[in-house]
């Protein structure tokens, strides 16, 4: 690993951007699952976080067999920072590393979703106030949350009192009305 003040060079050529390094939480893995009662029956959420270090060591993750080319390429670039093995439902939050990029971007792997608006230290902030609450991570795709695809999820997320704050300082989703994916235009 050489270190550069700016970034992080691992072994494979891949860079990381210092403020990742220097911030990267040293824990081996983080997990919950949890479900709600009383006013939130029905709510639940999940995360499952491995250490920095060793997400972005691991392989990658394995591609449906007959994917097309470009998802098998796509696939080839991502590690998994964040899943919900409990959920069962498949998805999963990575990230994509690529030698010519330092701050490299998430995805959240769906097949209806792409890239995340939110670097790695972002993007535990945000789970840190949405506590893994199933689908907040929408919030920060292009996706259009009106749709029949999204209506479990939009509905949960209007049922957590406890994301207030992040609601309206945190998601972009929330915020910004001209955005595709601007929940405060599809749900309100």
């Amino acid at each position: 690993m050489i270190k550069d003040s700016e970034y992080e060079v691992l072994p494979d050529g891949i860079t990381i951007d210092s403020g990742i390094a220097e911030n990267v939480p040293r824990y081996r893995r983080l997990a919950s699952h949890w479900r709600g009662t009383g006013e939130v029956k029905g709510l639940d959420g999940e995360f499952k976080l491995p250490y920095f270090y060793r997400a972005v060591s691991n392989e990658a993750p394995r591609v449906w067999d007959g994917a097309p080319e470009e998802e098998v390429r796509l696939f080839e670039d991502f590690r998994i920072i964040d899943g919900a093995p409990r959920s069962g439902t498949g998805t999963f939050v990575a990230i994509r590393l690529s030698p010519d990029v330092s701050s490299p971007r998430l995805w959240v792997y769906d097949p209806r979703i792409g890239p995340l608006e939110l670097d790695y230290l972002g993007y535990l902030e945000a789970l840190s106030l949405a506590k893994g609450v199933h689908g907040w991570q929408y919030l920060y795709a292009d996706v259009k949350l009106g749709g029949v695809d999204f209506c479990r999820t939009v509905e949960g997320v209007r049922r957590c009192t406890f994301l207030g704050s992040f609601r309206s300082t945190t998601a972009p989703a929330w915020s910004n009305g001209s955005r595709p994916g601007a929940f405060s235009e599809q749900v309100a």
